[in-house]
């Protein structure tokens, strides 16, 4: 094990830094009706706009704040000495984390679009978030 952080602990930190600014009201602060022609959108806008099957209601919002928890559980847990350095994170996660995160954030910047082109892109940005999860494993 190393003492040292590298580079997939610092990835590990950015991608949950990009989940908070995706998943937190707090770092965007609210919004005005005459700022909605802003392209970028967090989670709980998309599903106040995107109100359907796939994004049911509002209080399913909550299970991003959850989510958002554990990974910033994980996310200061792997920069511990013990951990930083562990097989499971230099082998098993290694940069998955980090793309995963980064395709969340693309896809809700694009979802925002609303045309054909940038439909196909979104499925895109989404079955690379799917690949990237299904990579991390031991």
């Amino acid at each position: 094990m190393s003492d040292k952080l590298n580079v997939y602990n610092y990835l590990n930190i950015f991608g949950f830094a990009l989940s908070w600014v995706l998943n937190s009201d707090i770092v965007r602060g609210p919004r005005d009706a005459e700022e909605s022609w802003i392209i970028f959108n967090g989670i709980g806008e998309l599903f106040q706009s995107y109100e359907s099957i796939v994004m049911p209601i509002s209080q399913t919002y909550l299970i991003a704040h959850l989510i958002l928890l554990l990974e910033g559980a994980f996310a200061i847990t792997q920069l511990l000495p013990r951990f930083r350095g562990s097989i499971m994170i230099q082998e098993c996660v290694k940069h998955w984390f980090f793309l995963s995160a980064l395709m969340q954030l693309l896809w809700s910047i694009d979802i925002g679009i609303q045309n054909v082109f940038a439909s196909i892109v979104s499925v895109i940005f989404m079955g690379t978030m799917f690949f990237s999860i299904t990579k991390v494993r031991k």
